[in-house]
């Protein structure tokens, strides 16, 4: 979650594409980013 703190904005690739594109606090608060990519469940 650090990284996601340094920026306002992210993106999320799986597999080389995009697969989010949001705020860093939006990102942070997505159920589905929490869990696959953050190991928030």
């Amino acid at each position: 979650m650090r990284t996601i703190a340094v920026d306002n904005h992210g993106v999320v690739l799986e597999t080389g594409r995009i697969r989010f594109m949001d705020t860093a606090e939006a990102l942070r608060e997505n159920p589905v980013v929490q869990h696959a990519y953050l190991g928030i469940a």
